[in-house]
């Protein structure tokens, strides 16, 4: 019976031997795991259509359209580089380990993603090309004994098939095919609200999840059926948490523009969280255990609330807020970091 336990997987930036972007071309270096736990699954839809002729209610025939390529990928948040999918680029600075400086950029990368599956009659190697993030998560939740995930919804552009792994993929597998990398558990998370002078923790927090949208679509072009290049719409960052009401909320303040006094009054116009100019906002740190602990730190500006819930329930009921923010953008620090395999 084939099964998971049958398959390998890998996956390389979209770049030539001399390191130019090649979207749909595939990889020159195709040798970076993914995180544990993976579920990958490919899609793929051809866009048949029914064709008929006067004198006979069956179709004729079929013709089909464009290749649409769909994939899900989700996995355990360990290295640090699939973020570049969502991202974009990033600048690595120090000695082993290392710094990785992600920052937004308006062209995404694309990726080759390689698998190779043992199936009972022989051997199916798939290469997905051109693959583009649409959009990505990350969720922690505190009630979860889960590890932190890491989820993406990508589009590819094409396919390669074959019945042979080639010794390439063999090789980079047996070297290091495999994450070696410790999970985040939710107990290495925590969630800060910039007070003026400093990010504070904002205690009780039970859940945060993340999520960007680049609003991505494939393009076809005249002369071929495969898309030929990515298009990326308005980037969109959305966060959702649910936090302990206990204190006064920094989110409640934002929402109705002001802080919390003796003096009733009504809402006025909404604030950023954290500074007037929402330069700093709401602060995402995932530390690892260890005297030089792999940290990611998310940084996001802008961060504006949309909606705020606060139910009263009976007395065997915590008082908990459930809030929607929308952030404009996010950076990323990774440190401690160790060396990317290589890009070409």
């Amino acid at each position: 019976m084939a099964s998971g336990a049958n398959c390998k997987a890998l996956w390389g930036i979209e770049l030539t031997a001399e390191g130019a972007a090649n979207f749909g071309q595939g990889a020159a270096a195709v040798n970076k795991p993914f995180g544990y736990d993976q579920d990958i699954a490919p899609s793929v839809e051809r866009n048949i259509n029914r064709r008929y002729n006067l004198g006979s209610r069956a179709a004729a025939r079929y013709s089909h359209g464009m290749f649409v390529g769909n994939l899900s990928i989700s996995c355990d948040l360990t290295t640090p580089f699939l973020l570049e999918l969502l991202f974009g680029s990033y600048t690595k600075t120090g000695d082993d380990p290392y710094t990785y400086t992600f920052s937004e950029t308006d062209t995404l990368p694309s990726a080759e993603v390689q698998l190779a599956e043992t199936l009972d009659d022989g051997v199916l190697f798939r290469q997905l090309l051109g693959c583009v993030a649409k959009s990505g998560s990350i969720s922690i939740d505190a009630n979860s004994n889960e590890p932190i995930r890491l989820s993406l919804d990508m589009a590819f552009a094409s396919e390669k098939r074959s019945n042979a792994v080639p010794a390439a993929f063999d090789s980079v597998w047996k070297a290091g095919g495999v994450d070696t990398i410790e999970p985040f558990m939710f107990g290495h998370a925590k969630w800060y609200a910039w007070t003026g002078s400093a990010y504070a923790p904002i205690a009780d927090t039970d859940t945060v999840d993340i999520k960007i949208d680049h609003g991505t679509e494939l393009k076809p072009s005249l002369g071929s059926e495969f898309p030929t290049r990515a298009s990326h719409g308005m980037r969109r960052w959305d966060i959702s948490t649910v936090t302990k009401f206990n204190r006064a909320s920094p989110y409640m303040d934002a929402l109705y523009g002001d802080a919390l006094s003796a003096t009733p009054t009504v809402p006025g116009a909404p604030k950023y969280v954290g500074t007037t100019d929402g330069t700093k906002g709401l602060e995402l740190k995932i530390v690892a255990a260890g005297t030089t602990p792999l940290t990611y730190t998310f940084e996001f500006s802008k961060c504006i609330v949309t909606q705020h819930s606060n139910p009263v329930k009976g007395p065997d009921d915590e008082l908990m807020e459930s809030v929607e923010l929308m952030a404009s953008a996010c950076s990323l620090v990774v440190t401690n970091a160790p060396a990317e395999p290589a890009r070409k």
